[in-house]
């Protein structure tokens, strides 16, 4: 007698996230390099952190070479000289993530390239991963409720949108505490923080909003940024939401 085939089961929604976030010497620095990072383990589950770190990273020549940077963060050269190891930092971050399911970044665009050009950090991932861990935005990827499309996507916005309190300092470490409390508040408002992120982690593609520019108002309303370099409005979607976009969208390759 045939049967039908049983369904795949589903992936088990995730437990847990790592919230990580980095400093740099600066925004235009040439090369680009990571000086302070920070990490929350978070229990989506419960709606709690877990264990949280944070360090400069020793650079014993100093790396500032944006003014502003000092101005913002309150990092200085003389802070990086202090830092601690580079390879003792990284493996305290991958270890850490080792028991989360996800890696959470308010700009995966931002931090993920660039801590993954990081040898250290590869190198600990090589080491102490048994599969790689996937990466959500919190910023293009999570749907928060009850947000109006088109709102402010940065993490200061997000949080007072909850009232939550946001620090002035701008800190790896002050911005991993205000997502993370900002989750807790979401918790506490009766939503399912792991579907909430367990939805975030369907597979995207890179589209082009094809929209006049008369029309482009269209495009920022739906969450698409504007990128000067290619002049293009641009953002990553699922299948689900590629269709209800009232405009058409290309694909973009690279």
């Amino acid at each position: 007698m045939n049967q039908e085939p049983l369904p795949f089961p589903a992936a088990p929604p995730p437990k847990t996230a790592l919230i990580l976030d980095t400093e740099t010497n600066g925004v235009d620095a040439r090369p680009q390099i990571i000086v302070e990072v920070a990490a929350i383990l978070y229990s989506l589950e419960f709606g709690t952190p877990i264990e949280s770190y944070s360090h400069i990273i020793e650079r014993p020549s100093g790396t500032i070479s944006d003014p502003t940077v000092p101005r913002i963060t309150g990092i200085f050269d003389d802070d990086l000289r202090m830092g601690g190891p580079p390879t003792a930092v990284w493996e305290r971050v991958v270890k850490m993530s080792c028991a989360a399911d996800v890696i959470l970044a308010h700009n995966v665009a931002f931090d993920r390239p660039l801590c993954e050009a990081d040898p250290l950090f590869a190198q600990n991932c090589a080491d102490y991963w048994a599969k790689p861990r996937p990466w959500v935005c919190t910023m293009t990827h999570v749907e928060w409720p009850d947000r109006e499309s088109g709102a402010s996507q940065s993490l200061a916005a997000l949080a007072l949108h909850y009232g939550v309190g946001v620090v002035s300092a701008h800190r790896a470490m002050a911005d991993c505490d205000i997502l993370s409390r900002t989750l807790s508040r979401v918790k506490e408002l009766g939503h399912d923080l792991q579907a909430l992120i367990a939805s975030a982690m369907v597979p995207r593609v890179k589209v082009q909003a094809v929209v006049s520019y008369e029309k482009r108002d269209l495009a920022k309303d739906a969450g698409f940024a504007w990128d000067s370099d290619n002049k293009r409005w641009w953002r990553e979607v699922t299948a689900e939401q590629r269709a209800k976009l009232p405009f058409g969208t290309r694909e973009i390759k690279t």
